[in-house]
């Protein structure tokens, strides 16, 4: 499976899914599928990189906590739901503000299994 298809069907399959993005830890966009025009995707994995790297060294390094896995931000009007592939990457399923966070996290397990044997 190819990572355009990994990320058309978590977003095809996700209630209220706007669009899906893997990126980088460097903040670069690697993949991206969308089904909302206006939605940048480029901007949105630099802005999670920075959150995922905040977030890090709050729980991860201040408060002892481990390693952060994932990280939701809810706005007025999006939901972007980001979970760790590895070390190098992550993903993050940009939602509507009802979407359905539970189907979410469900399929993403599932795409980054799969995200996972294509990028080795």
């Amino acid at each position: 499976m190819e990572l355009d298809q990994i990320l058309s069907l978590l977003v095809a399959n996700t209630d209220g899914a706007l669009g899906a993005a893997l990126g980088g830890m460097d903040g670069l966009l690697i993949e991206q599928f969308s089904n909302e025009a206006k939605l940048n995707l480029s901007n949105v994995v630099a802005e999670h990189s920075n959150l995922l790297r905040s977030t890090k060294i709050a729980y991860g390094v201040s408060l002892g906590a481990g390693e952060v896995g994932e990280i939701i931000v809810t706005s007025d009007k999006i939901l972007g739901f980001t979970k760790r592939v590895n070390n190098d990457f992550f993903i993050t399923l940009i939602l509507e503000p009802n979407g359905n966070i539970g189907k979410a996290r469900l399929l993403l397990e599932q795409a980054i299994k799969n995200l996972k044997g294509v990028l080795g």
